[in-house]
């Protein structure tokens, strides 16, 4: 099954004190590039993340973005109290108050101003592993749909136009007697206008053969042709990712085409060459875009 590349993904999942959302977006990629956006003080789920998003997708960019939320405000947070340091002020406003002359208490208010001594804790993302998960594996199922879903109209499209290009070749095959006699007429007259000028030898006549053979012979590219489709097109029924493979195998039909549009003589198959490289340029495009 052909998967493409681009998607996006949403989970959302509770756990025993905060909401969390994951959001998943894909694009193209020549490798698997997982790019992570996680809350602060929740790194340490980092390669929990990648492993299960390595498990799952093979190629592309993949952002991930992890953003929690109290379930209610109702919830009391930790608070901190560090003693050493507020010990350490008293003492030293103390030793101020003597220096200076100054008597009295210092308030509630003036200690409730030095936040150093104090902190908020609320409940870390530390404690919601297991919601994280569940929100992750749901943005991935997302994800997966839609790359599943465009995967599949890409494969209509490449196994629409590789079926065109097996039509042609099967022209072209038809055609090659005919363009073969055509040409061995031209180097009979070409033989016969030697013979005139008395300079025909018997060497001269092998090699003028053997420039036209050269030049005739175009079966053995449709037949590589004809087998790379055919592969291409098993290729694409298969389970694994194989955008790579469908990279290598048009490489070979881009050769293939090249040598055969080189070596051709005949003006249609030159026409029907450019034609099918036109088409090979057009699934290279979406072949990019494949898993």
């Amino acid at each position: 099954m052909l998967r493409s590349m681009t998607g996006y993904g949403r989970g959302e999942a509770e756990g025993a004190y905060h909401r969390i959302t994951v959001e998943m977006r894909s694009v193209n990629s020549r490798h698997l590039d997982v790019n992570l956006k996680l809350p602060p003080g929740c790194w340490y789920l980092e390669p929990a993340i990648r492993k299960e998003i390595q498990a799952r997708l093979a190629r592309g960019r993949v952002d991930v973005f992890v953003k929690w939320e109290p379930k209610t405000l109702d919830v009391e947070p930790l608070v901190e109290i560090h003693l050493g340091r507020a010990r350490a002020i008293k003492n030293a406003l103390d030793t101020l108050g003597r220096e200076m002359g100054v008597e009295g208490k210092r308030g509630w208010e003036l200690l409730l101003g030095l936040r150093e001594l104090w902190e908020l804790r609320e409940p870390a993302l530390e404690q919601e592993q297991e919601a994280l998960m569940k929100a992750l594996d749901m943005a991935l199922n997302g994800l997966e749909e839609m790359r599943e879903s465009e995967g599949w109209i890409l494969a209509q499209d490449l196994r629409a136009r590789a079926q065109w290009i097996q039509g042609r070749i099967w022209e072209l095959k038809r055609r090659s007697p005919q363009i073969l006699s055509s040409f061995i007429a031209k180097w009979k007259e070409r033989v016969r206008l030697l013979a005139e000028e008395g300079n025909l030898e018997e060497s001269r006549i092998e090699q003028e053969a053997a420039i036209w053979a050269e030049k005739l012979d175009v079966t053995e590219e449709l037949v590589r042709l004809e087998a790379h489709l055919e592969r291409f097109l098993k290729t694409m029924e298969e389970q694994t990712p194989v955008g790579k493979k469908m990279e290598f195998l048009l490489q070979e039909l881009f050769r293939e085409i090249n040598t055969l549009a080189a070596k051709s003589q005949d003006l249609e198959m030159s026409d029907v060459a450019v034609s099918i490289k036109a088409e090979l340029e057009r699934m290279r495009e979406q072949v990019q875009n494949l898993e």
